[in-house]
């Protein structure tokens, strides 16, 4: 089951920290596998994965958590890993002191309008994701 793009804008609206960037990549996903063995087919098996991807961007360090539980509790924990792991690699990076680049837009993503992008001081300028 999809999680709904107004769900994640909300969810990171409402509990975004206090980092250069945070995004969410949800994937949902169903597959089917039919077999043939010695020309007899066995039974159909299938496979449903659901998850999202929580990238934090603090500095120059990265860092990311991954869910299967898409709930608010399960995501916000997601978060929290992914937070964490930025600040402890902060100074520790690749990335030599400067924040990494990241796509402006991606397929099928794209920013808020103006209207619908936070005012909030602590907020401002952050680019959210979803």
């Amino acid at each position: 089951m999809p999680l709904p793009l107004d769900t994640l804008r909300r969810f990171l609206r409402d509990n975004a920290p206090a980092v250069d960037h945070v995004s969410i990549r949800a994937v949902s996903e169903r597959s089917q596998n039919l077999r043939v063995r010695q020309d007899v087919p066995e039974a159909p098996s299938g496979r449903d994965d659901t998850g999202a991807m929580v990238t934090v961007t603090l500095g120059d360090a990265v860092g990311c958590g991954a869910t299967s539980d898409l709930s608010d509790s399960g995501l916000r924990d997601a978060l929290k890993r992914a937070e964490d792991w930025a600040r402890a690699s902060r100074g520790r990076s690749v990335f030599s002191g400067s924040p990494p680049g990241r796509p402006l837009q991606a397929h099928g993503m794209r920013p808020p309008p103006p209207s619908q992008r936070t005012s909030r001081p602590e907020t401002a300028g952050r680019c959210w994701t979803c």
